[in-house]
């Protein structure tokens, strides 16, 4: 298995290194580094991530309990593939919970009167345009839905959705490659910062209530099969 590149631990205290190795390999399955099925192994993630064997592991249990892997018996721990279904109903969940964040994020423009706010959010990450020059789709599209969420400065949906993105930010890299959906993709992405903007709470949560149903009938085209496979 390729090392996964990280960020020097050393001294890090073990409660604080277990986060560490939290975060890096939530960040290396996010990145597509590991695909869905694939054993994780623990000498591996110790080399990759300059941990002892106590931080990795309990870094495996977390993420266990956060659906990211599976802890299988005789097998050890494998990143977590998601059927047909379970993928469908995830990006229903994530329809209701991101049109929530983007009611959310207009509503908050509006009382503040500060559309330029959410422009600087934006900017921040580098979203200043869509299609943001020089930046892959996959990373424009997880900035863009962060960004909502964040600014919507809903604690327990920031919790929840991170949690529910990763299998689905997993899909994007089936449709890196296809040009017509990241068009129509930052299309409705534009939609949704113009109601921001502007706003209007309805407009927002409907534009990215449709967004988020396009892109299901777009990536979730053959049941059975997760990106990876």
């Amino acid at each position: 298995m390729a090392m996964v590149e990280s960020s020097p631990v050393s001294g890090t205290r073990p409660g604080n290194m277990s986060a560490v190795v939290v975060a890096q390999l939530r960040d290396a399955i996010l990145d597509g580094f590991y695909a869905p099925g694939q054993r994780l192994i623990e000498n591996d993630l110790i080399a990759s991530f300059g941990s002892s064997r106590g931080p990795v592991r309990e870094a495996l249990r977390r993420l266990a309990a956060e659906g990211v892997v599976e802890l299988v018996p005789n097998r050890g721990a494998i990143v977590k593939r998601l059927s047909h279904k379970e993928l469908v109903d995830l990006f229903r969940m994530c329809e209701t919970l991101e049109g929530l964040a983007a009611r959310t994020c207009a509503e908050r423009v509006r009382a503040q009167q500060a559309p330029e706010a959410f422009a600087q959010a934006l900017a921040d990450v580098g979203l200043s345009t869509l299609p943001p020059p020089g930046m892959s789709f996959p990373e424009a599209n997880r900035l863009f839905h962060q960004v909502l969420v964040d600014f919507s400065q809903n604690a327990q949906l920031k919790t929840t959705l991170d949690q529910m993105r990763i299998p689905l930010v997993r899909l994007q890299f089936r449709a890196a490659i296809d040009a017509e959906y990241q068009r129509a993709s930052m299309a409705e992405h534009r939609q949704v910062v113009a109601a921001v903007l502007a706003g209007d709470p309805v407009a927002a949560e409907t534009a990215m209530r449709n967004h988020l149903e396009q892109a299901g009938s777009r990536l979730l085209v053959r049941p059975g099969e997760e990106p990876g496979a």
